[in-house]
């Protein structure tokens, strides 16, 4: 029995240093790309306790390792009462704490990580199991735990936990998410391959493949608007490519998309290594559209685009980032939201409008953003 509940206070570990990590570095789990359910949680501001008010704020996973390293490390000196007491605090905490994010996920957020949900389970037997076989007699053992001492330590588990309700709930963490389509997306400006600064007013998603003519088209006119608004815009780009290698809803590939996998992939590994450079790799693919969709007998038009990926972040670096899994999570991730919305490209998305397929006209573009939105043109 001890062996079962070091095994699965271990797991809640690794999953809790797992999560720990994402938190700290942003999407790259399987299944935890941007607007994904697992993404939704863990970057929501119940996912943050605030410490200190505007100075300090701490990952929720952070006691969550401290926790259940030492709900391990007890259970290796059970043959002492303090051992007992430990563990019987930390599953008890772990109880009602499992308790608490679980509702948040169902009635708050909306979402269920998977990952958070199995951290949860694990933690939760392994606690029913600490609290079913602790010693918890009055006869005369060395490890011996009186009843009244047990009701102790559970009242002090849920009123640990009953604090950290009371933080969360009275100074939740502030949200820098952008909400659209009535709040049925929510991304992370800061986490996300952005034109522009994370912090402007008006910030839009972009669903858009580097080999699709209306998207090159569209990106003209974005690339005006950028520059008629300036600071005030910002586009949070989500590359979508249209080839059925790494898109499980296009069925046919067309011939001038059979690079689309490749472009993007590179595109987002340029982000992951240096986001600074995001934005030039960006232009650099529509700028040279025409080299991008059709081969050409002087070399890979993907071999192109890697050269100048190399220019602006190191080779080391791309190679790293290209193998990283956060980029396939990504696109994953693009690609159910592509296909959630029906398909078609491109697509522009506020948080009260879709715009589908590209306006006709700049002019037109800037109609729309104007009437919708705060946007003005520069003096």
């Amino acid at each position: 029995m001890l062996w079962l509940i070091r095994l699965l206070a271990g797991a809640a570990l690794v999953l809790s240093i797992v999560l720990l990590i994402q938190s700290l570095r942003g999407s790259g789990l399987p299944g935890c790309g941007q607007a994904s359910s697992c993404d939704q949680v863990l970057n929501s501001p119940w996912s943050t306790i605030v410490i200190v008010p505007g100075a300090l704020m701490i990952p929720s996973a952070l006691p969550a390792v401290a926790l259940y390293a030492l709900m391990v490390a007890a259970s290796f000196a059970v043959k002492r009462r303090g051992a007992w007491l430990l563990l019987m605090t930390c599953g008890g905490i772990a109880l009602a704490g499992g308790a608490w994010f679980t509702y948040l996920q169902i009635a708050r957020i909306g979402q269920i990580c998977n990952y958070c949900s199995s951290t949860h389970l694990c933690a939760a037997v392994a606690s029913l199991l600490i609290w079913l076989h602790a010693p918890i007699t009055r006869d005369p053992q060395p490890a011996a735990i009186r009843p009244r001492l047990a009701a102790i330590v559970a009242a002090l588990a849920v009123a640990a936990v009953a604090a950290l309700i009371t933080i969360q709930t009275l100074q939740p963490a502030p949200s820098t998410r952008v909400r659209l389509l009535q709040d049925s997306v929510q991304l992370d400006p800061r986490r996300s391959p952005i034109l522009g600064r994370p912090d402007a007013p008006v910030i839009l998603v972009e669903i858009y493949d580097y080999t699709c003519p209306h998207c090159r088209l569209l990106y003209q006119f974005m690339h005006q608007a950028r520059q008629r608004y300036g600071d005030q815009l910002a586009i949070i780009m989500l590359p979508t490519p249209l080839n059925s290698d790494c898109n499980r809803h296009v069925t046919k590939t067309k011939p001038e998309q059979k690079h689309a996998c490749e472009l993007a992939k590179l595109a987002l590994a340029v982000w992951l290594a240096d986001s600074d450079q995001f934005t030039a790799m960006h232009e650099w693919l529509f700028e040279h559209y025409e080299q991008m969709v059709f081969d050409s007998p002087f070399g890979s038009n993907v071999e192109a685009a890697r050269s100048f990926a190399e220019t602006l972040v190191s080779k080391d670096a791309l190679e790293r980032t290209l193998a990283d899994p956060a980029v396939d999570a990504w696109i994953s991730t693009n690609n159910d939201l592509y296909n959630a919305l029906g398909g078609g490209q491109p697509k522009l998305l506020l948080h009260d409008l879709r715009i589908d397929g590209r306006p006709e006209t700049a002019q037109e573009l800037f109609d729309l953003l104007e009437k919708h939105t705060s946007l003005r043109p520069m003096r």
